[in-house]
């Protein structure tokens, strides 16, 4: 075959002959479609055991009860008394962390544990579901097993309501009454826990005040006393401390004011004390000391003197020194002199005796000054001890102040019964289970349903490995598609038509008792395939094969040659199928001899040939099978009978066994003009029709195509790609009242 070659006449729909390929949706449209028993049975399958499982489940109710949980509690008391526990501490900022810390407890095994014990859950088999079992020595194991505050704990659901301060406890059981009895126990128990949380929590803080109380009492009063004690002690009953530091600090500043004076006076008087000694020296008339220039004595002495060496320069002058007026005027300088220095001598002995005393005053002074600054030092010391003791007073006064007041706080508070939790709606007994929701159940069964059914739908589609498209037999297995022959389901038969045969009998010359039926126009568009195959040549034996037994290439062949009997041409089917033939049991035939007589030479073509009810159309049965077919196949005489055969003939078909099973068909591939490989459309596999392609390959024989054999047009598991073509054209073909519908 040359690759310019017509092309074969399939039996597809439009598409697949230069239209645009199908959409993937609409392809898995199609394999909906094809496979929607299975999705059906599925749904039906799963709708129905979510169906029983929803009716069987025993009937739960849930009975709500709502509280308001409030941040603040009622200030009976005022904004002044504080209470000792503050049963909201929430605000703005950490309100979410406060409800649900309050959430928690609700559902706590602290609250669950006083309904239990309230309400004597731990023997009620109605609340633990144990009612209905009546051996008592499982009811005891059960008993054992279960513990009712986990039992009560998961029951319990908490729902609160978004931007409020709403809580709802909801409880579910299988009993109406035991559901709203278990809710309302659960809301007061709440409740009841909080004010037991205050109240103990007030009571243990007035006990704990009430020692603090005393022992802070106790302390205040030995600090009063010991600061009493410092005070008499150190003589500050009448003079406080600070009084007696400021006297003393004030005689310092007297103190030093004196002893600067004193000491100035000091230095005066000795430096007098210093001029007068130069006196004595010699300078006696020229010393500018104040005692001495202010003394009027010593100011007349000293005039004196002047005027007597003044008398003694004039005398010596003129007189010797022995003259007795110079003599007599020294004898006087010499006396004036004398009473100077004993005048001075007495001021100096007043300076120094003055000079003395103001020495003695300051070496008191800073005897004094020490002294004060000693005491003063003292009194800081002392200041130190009594700023601890009056700190330590005063810390215990406060103490004993803020806890009296609390003490007297807590005593009132704690005989209140503030709470920030109240009941808004109790829990009502509940007239409809919530559980099942047979309504959300059985449409999740739909849902489950429909997509395990489509699921197994595709998944079926996925791992189908069988031939059952034009697309199967051209891209998957590289072969020529000649054409489809839909399945034969029942047929009438007989000279007038009217007897129903049903299925499973003979039908297999359909195409000729139904000329005009689809199955014969599908057999005619597979006879223009093959004469389309090779146009320039002349063809007249062809091999009608299949991979495996039970395809119906027995019936193919004989459909294909009675349409090829019908254009007014001599055809010859030959039954080479020398292991199970069966050509003689569609004509209703004895297979006494045929072909296995006609090549030992038992008898001739006449004899060995039939007619058949089929005008052109003639047969050679397979006759006595032989012992080895395969043999026969080889002999001269067969290839004798073959051009023999020819001359007499315009077509020779042979029918031959299975590829896979023997290798009869590989034989006769070589004798003959073309091969047709016959595949039973949704039932055999892939991988067995290219075993047997690529067999007929490795002996070099002249595959023509691939028919695809009784497939159902009706059918949705071949898709939309032959029930497409059915429902457009397949009534077009066949004839009122001679068939029913394929």
């Amino acid at each position: 075959m040359t690759t310019d070659a017509p092309q074969p006449i399939g039996l597809t729909p439009q598409h697949s002959q230069g239209e645009e390929p199908l959409m993937p949706l609409q392809h898995y449209w199609y394999v909906i479609l094809k496979r929607m028993w299975t999705i059906v049975l599925v749904f039906v399958v799963v709708f129905t055991l979510v169906a029983v499982y929803t009716f069987k489940q025993p009937r739960v109710y849930e009975a709500r009860a709502s509280l308001i949980i409030d941040l603040s509690t009622p200030q009976v008391l005022g904004q002044e008394v504080q209470q000792v526990v503050e049963l909201s501490a929430a605000d703005y900022w950490n309100s979410d962390q406060y409800f649900e810390t309050q959430y928690a407890i609700i559902k706590s095994r602290m609250v669950a544990e006083k309904v239990v014990e309230k309400l004597g859950l731990a023997d009620d088999l109605v609340f633990l579901g144990l009612d209905k079992v009546e051996d008592e020595q499982e009811l005891a194991e059960r008993l054992k097993a279960i513990d009712p505050v986990d039992h009560l704990v998961m029951l319990t659901e908490i729902d609160p309501a978004l931007q409020s301060r709403i809580v709802t406890i909801k409880v579910r059981h299988n009993d109406p009454e035991m559901a709203s009895k278990l809710t309302n126990a659960i809301a007061e128990a709440y409740q009841l826990q909080n004010i037991e949380r205050s109240k103990e929590s007030t009571y243990g803080a007035y006990d704990w005040l009430t020692t603090q109380y005393q022992e802070i009492k106790d302390k205040l009063e030995a600090s009063d006393q010991a600061l009493y004690d410092f005070k008499r002690t150190n003589n500050m009953l009448s003079t406080s401390l600070a009084d007696r530091q400021n006297i003393t600090s004030q005689r310092l500043l007297d103190l030093n004011a004196q002893l600067t004076r004193v000491q100035t006076e000091r230095i005066t008087v000795g430096a007098e004390v210093a001029e007068i000694n130069k006196l004595r020296g010699g300078a006696r008339t020229s010393a500018p000391i104040t005692q001495v220039i202010d003394n009027p004595l010593i100011q007349s002495l000293r005039t004196k003197h002047t005027e007597l060496r003044t008398r003694e320069a004039e005398l010596g002058g003129r007189y010797l020194d022995q003259h007795p007026e110079v003599v007599a005027v020294r004898k006087q300088i010499a006396l004036v002199e004398a009473e100077l220095d004993k005048e001075v001598r007495n001021i100096l002995d007043s300076s120094q005796k003055r000079l003395s005393m103001v020495q003695s005053t300051e070496g008191q002074l800073t005897g004094e000054i020490v002294h004060l600054k000693d005491e003063a030092l003292e009194l800081n010391q002392k200041e130190l001890e009594y700023t601890r003791l009056e700190r330590e007073k005063e810390t215990n006064a406060r103490l004993y102040d803020l806890v009296m007041k609390r003490l007297k706080e807590t005593d009132i508070s704690r005989l209140l019964q503030n709470n920030n939790i109240r009941l808004l709606d109790r829990a009502l007994v509940p007239e409809s289970p919530v559980m099942p929701r047979v309504p959300l159940n059985l449409l999740i069964g739909v849902v489950l349903g429909l997509v395990a059914g489509v699921a197994l739908a595709f998944l079926r589609e996925v791992l189908d490995n069988t031939v059952k498209t034009q697309e199967d037999i051209e891209q998957l297995l590289g072969m020529t598609f000649l054409g489809v022959i839909p399945t034969i389901k029942e047929v009438k038969a007989g000279p007038d038509k009217g007897q129903l045969l049903p299925e499973g009998e003979l039908r297999d010359l359909h195409v000729h008792e139904f000329p005009k039926s689809s199955v014969a126009e599908c057999c005619r568009t597979i006879r223009t395939n093959i004469l389309f195959m090779s146009p320039g040549k002349q063809m007249n034996r062809l091999l009608v094969t299949s991979a495996g037994p039970r395809e119906g290439k027995t019936v193919t062949a004989v459909n294909i040659a009675t349409v090829i009997s019908q254009s007014n041409s001599r055809v010859l089917v030959v039954d080479t199928d020398m292991r199970r033939p069966r050509v003689h049991r569609i004509f209703g035939m004895q297979n006494d001899v045929g072909l296995s007589n006609l090549i030992i030479g038992e008898i001739d073509y006449d004899g060995a040939i039939k007619r058949t009810p089929v005008p052109n159309l003639d047969v050679l049965l397979c006759g006595p099978i032989p012992p080895n077919p395969a043999e026969l196949m080889h002999t001269d005489r067969f290839h004798d009978i073959l051009r023999d055969l020819d001359a007499r003939y315009d077509w020779v078909i042979f029918d031959s066994p299975p590829t896979i099973a023997v290798t009869d068909s590989m034989i006769l591939s070589n004798l003959v003009d073309g091969v047709l490989l016959v595949v039973k459309g949704g039932q055999t596999t892939k991988e067995l029709v290219r075993r047997a392609k690529d067999k007929l390959a490795g002996v070099n024989a002249p595959i023509l195509g691939c028919i695809l054999n009784d497939v159902d047009l009706g059918d949705r598991q071949y898709g939309n790609y032959y029930y497409y073509y059915y429902r457009r054209y397949g009534q077009y073909y066949e004839e009122d009242g001679s068939e029913a519908s394929a």
